[in-house]
């Protein structure tokens, strides 16, 4: 009977041994999963915060954008106004005969407008490339 009762201690202290080397494996796993789900959530944010960086990049862009266009539409209208007066000048010019020196400082002024124009569309662009 003492034999019997070792024997079976034995296999309690087995038992024991085994459930031990099994909840250090579980407690491992767990760890192993928390850690795996801390980093999850981790690149998550960081996602996040990318995504919410892009929308914002993307709103100013969409915003710098609609102020190129315009700028050059209003630039596209001021060379169609100056064409419009170059041709009014033309003719008139063709239908009256007027002096050479006055057309030529008239064309003159025109163009040095058409610069000014031009130069101030410009720095207006450049200055919404810069901002």
């Amino acid at each position: 009977m003492l034999i019997c009762i070792e024997r079976r201690l034995m296999r309690i202290w087995l038992l024991e041994d085994e459930l031990e080397r099994e909840r250090i494996k579980f407690q491992e796993e767990i760890t192993g999963v928390r850690i795996l789900r801390l980093d999850i959530v981790s690149t998550l944010e960081r996602l996040r915060l990318e995504t919410d960086k892009l929308h914002s990049e993307e709103h100013a862009l969409r915003e710098r954008e609609e102020n190129l266009t315009l700028s050059f539409e209003r630039l596209q209208e001021k060379e169609i106004q100056y064409k419009d007066r170059g041709m009014l000048l033309l003719s008139y010019i063709l239908a009256h005969t007027i002096d050479v020196d006055w057309v030529l400082a008239l064309v003159h002024a025109i163009v040095q407008e058409s610069r000014r124009i031009a130069s101030s569309l410009d720095g207006k662009r450049e200055h919404e490339i810069a901002s």
